[in-house]
């Protein structure tokens, strides 16, 4: 083997490796993608027959019902209505001025302390839950 086509073979061993390396350095710093975030559930506006049975509505309004936030127009007050299971009738579980959506959990926001308090602590609303607004005298 002479000398010159030892200095070929080691340039073309060369040259694999390079193209080989540069194939592995990557030519674009990766982007982070914007992160998931927990959805509430959106639930949907109760029925005049619910706030029939529940007899806690005074004026029924239409609650803005969206993925962040539930609220109601003026004085109305948010009526979260879930479904006692005794009766299959609609109950007032929980009345507030306003909800929000904070990692996938509904908030009061009307806390008297100013800090946003969990709507439903203990995981206790019954299916079918909606929404209602009332204005209480």
């Amino acid at each position: 083997m002479t000398a010159q086509s030892t200095v070929m073979r080691w340039l073309a061993v060369l040259s694999c490796v390079v193209a080989a390396a540069t194939a592995c350095i990557p030519t674009k710093t990766p982007e982070p993608g914007i992160p998931a975030t927990k959805q509430c559930p959106v639930w949907p506006a109760a029925s005049t027959d619910d706030c029939t049975q529940m007899i806690a509505c005074g004026s029924v309004g239409t609650a803005a019902i969206s993925s962040t936030s539930i609220k109601c127009k003026d004085d109305f007050q948010v009526i979260i209505v879930d479904t006692d299971p005794a009766t299959g009738m609609a109950n007032a579980a929980y009345v507030v001025y306003e909800t929000v959506c904070m990692n996938g959990v509904w908030y009061s926001k009307d806390s008297a302390a100013g800090t946003p308090q969990i709507l439903d602590p203990t995981n206790t609303l019954r299916a079918p839950v909606r929404v209602a607004c009332a204005f209480f005298k």
